[in-house]
Formats: C-alpha cells, structure tokens, sequence
C-alpha cells in the first residue's frame, strides 16, 4: 500500500480509519499527506480490539491539530506500532504520533521517530 500526495479538509490526510479495521502489513508507505484537522498520515478510532501498523514508513506528512504522522482515538484497544518510522511529521500537538482519549495497551516496538 503506498498513499502519496493526499489532502484531507479534515481528518487523515493519507487514511481514515474507524471500527473493524485490518492491521497494516508489509511494506506500507505513507509520504508527503495532509489533514486540516487530526492524522496527517493516519488517522484512526473508534471501538477497536487491535489494531497493528508493522513495516511501514511515514514521512513529510503534516496535521493542522495533532497527530502530523499518527493520531489515534477513542476505544482502542491494543495499539501496536512495529518497525514504523515516521520523519518529518508536524502537527500543533504530536509531530510524530498523537495518541488521545480511551486508548489502551499502546506499544512502540523498533521504531524510529525522527525530525517531527
């Protein structure tokens, strides 16, 4: 999966997620995405078991709120970032990810969070 040069008037410039998602697996790039609001790269919520991004690079990717690389909310359970590297993230609130109400169980594992 590769999202590139997308815009979003709101939320998840790359990807908007909610309820029943599928993890994210392989060789995922995100790059150079923008939300006026929440998730520059990804944004996702919403009453969630798990949910994993493992193998995935995000970069030049920007929010006007929170969360230039990741914004993650409300009833996630068991987050789980896995050889993720987010560069050049901005946002007013978490450059690189943005984690907000009723989230649980968060992990970074090998990760790389530079420049944001």
């Amino acid at each position: 999966l590769t999202l590139v040069d997308c815009v979003a008037s709101d939320n998840g410039g790359g990807f908007y997620g909610s309820s029943g998602l599928h993890d994210f697996y392989g060789d995922q790039w995100v790059v150079r995405n923008t939300s006026a609001g929440l998730g520059g790269g990804l944004y996702v919520a919403g009453s969630t078991s798990s949910f994993a991004v493992v193998n995935t690079s995000v970069s030049d990717t920007s929010a006007g709120v929170g969360g230039g690389g990741f914004y993650f909310h409300e009833s996630l359970h068991g987050v789980r970032l896995e050889n993720v590297t987010v560069t050049h993230g901005s946002a007013a609130y978490g450059g690189a990810v943005n984690v907000n109400y009723d989230v649980s169980g968060f992990e970074l594992i090998d990760c790389v969070l530079d420049s944001n």
